[in-house]
């Protein structure tokens, strides 16, 4: 079952993500494309479990529950909440630090950070 041994993988992401990432300076540098990828799959792993329930109905079968991805999925949340802010900030930061105050847009660094 390839699903299966995706959901194994996707928590082992998840779990490295957990132990491994501590360090914001590396956020933008070292962690984005873990952070990227795990998100991805998992929305994807969601709109995979959709389309299994859909023809799971349209069939008349029993439908499955995919508690498991719901549960990654609201377990990875705060830290793609977090590592997502931290590089969007690393990230707008550069352009902070490069360029004059004058060419900055206040209303976008505000809708940065309240977002």
């Amino acid at each position: 079952m390839v699903f299966n041994s995706d959901m194994r993988a996707w928590g082992q992401s998840l779990t490295h993500i957990r132990k491994d990432f501590k360090d914001y300076s590396k956020g933008l540098s070292n962690y984005e494309p873990d952070i990227m990828s795990l998100r991805k799959a998992l929305d994807k792993g969601k709109e995979r479990t959709e389309s299994y329930v859909a023809r799971e109905k349209l069939l008349g079968l029993s439908v499955t529950d995919y508690f498991e991805l719901d549960g990654m999925i609201d377990d990875f949340a705060p830290y793609y909440q977090l590592w997502d802010t931290v590089i969007k900030f690393q990230r707008s930061e550069i352009e902070w630090t490069k360029n004059p105050i004058s060419q900055l847009k206040a209303g976008d660094i505000e809708t940065l950070l309240d977002a």
